[in-house]
């Protein structure tokens, strides 16, 4: 059975309320920004790489983007809160390599076509076994995962910065899902080193902790320590970190300390410090392991 997500969205898609802060915003994260129209639609952009695998930039070295997601929004300017509905969505085919936006019927066309194409070049059973990993039991029940999480309604806190020129969102946690297995638990980080005889891999490491309480979290390492909330999915064994600080500091404080005046492919240092800050605030997922007492990607 096929998942059909609009469903979810139109349940879960609010009236506006209030004023609308955002329009004529742009929100930027990584290379990416998503334009906030004043009509209530938005677009997504992702900045174009060329054949050679590097960004394509304009004559003067900012940026070119492509179009990989649109859609509507609502906002609630007492709550401070925006919720994002797609309507069509890009399969992401590479590293920053996009199709065309389509709705959730044509996506999944193109989603179905891209993993029957890898299980032809890589073999069946490797595509099962990558899948196997992630916690899902076919190519159909990814399908259906990645669909409805791409379409589902998505809901942000906003804050602005810089007098109203930098647009900061905080995206809300999913649903968590089963029982709660990391509650009162310590784990460790994994990281990208020499194992031995010059093999390199993923290796746990004890100078990096996550420490886990009901909902909240805390992640110590050498030079950052993070405090934030998490939601969890014990079948998947994933969990999802949202932090809340960063080395003591909130998301506008983060921005408020970033006094450089590097702009490279951003149109000005403004725009580059809201990437920054709005990279450092995303939600992370990782895959947990009990057994290894590990959080993060083992392969």
């Amino acid at each position: 059975m096929n998942p059909l997500p609009d469903s979810d969205g139109e349940k879960n898609f609010p009236a506006a309320k209030g004023e609308n802060e955002l329009g004529g915003k742009t929100y930027f994260v990584y290379s990416d920004k998503t334009e906030f129209a004043a009509d209530g639609t938005y677009k997504t952009y992702a900045a174009k790489w060329n054949e050679n695998g590097s960004y394509e930039l304009t004559g003067d070295g900012k940026y070119t983007y492509a179009e990989i997601e649109n859609g509507t929004y609502s906002w609630d300017d007492t709550s401070k809160k925006v919720v994002l509905k797609p309507a069509k969505i890009a399969v992401q085919e590479g590293p920053n390599i996009y199709g065309l936006v389509q709705d959730a019927s044509g996506y999944r066309e193109e989603f179905q076509k891209m993993l029957d194409d890898y299980a032809k070049e890589n073999g069946q059973d490797v595509l099962n076994q990558q899948l196997a990993s992630y916690g899902f039991l076919n190519v159909s029940a990814f399908i259906d995962y990645g669909v409805k999480e791409m379409f589902a309604t998505k809901t942000f806190a906003y804050v602005f910065a810089a007098e109203g020129a930098a647009l900061l969102l905080s995206k809300a946690l999913p649903s968590s899902e089963g029982s709660n297995e990391l509650n009162g638990k310590t784990f460790y980080g994994l990281v990208w080193q020499n194992k031995e005889q010059e093999e390199y891999g993923f290796v746990k490491v004890e100078d990096r902790t996550y420490v886990f309480t009901g909902t909240g979290y805390t992640y110590t390492a050498p030079d950052n320590t993070q405090i934030g909330t998490y939601a969890w999915n014990a079948q998947r064994k994933w969990v999802h970190l949202k932090p809340d600080t960063i080395n003591g500091e909130t998301n506008v404080e983060y921005f408020a300390s970033l006094t450089d005046s590097y702009v490279g492919p951003y149109n000005s240092a403004t725009d580059y410090h809201a990437a920054r800050t709005n990279e450092m605030f995303v939600i992370r997922e990782y895959p947990y392991n009990l057994t290894e007492e590990t959080v993060g990607y083992d392969r």
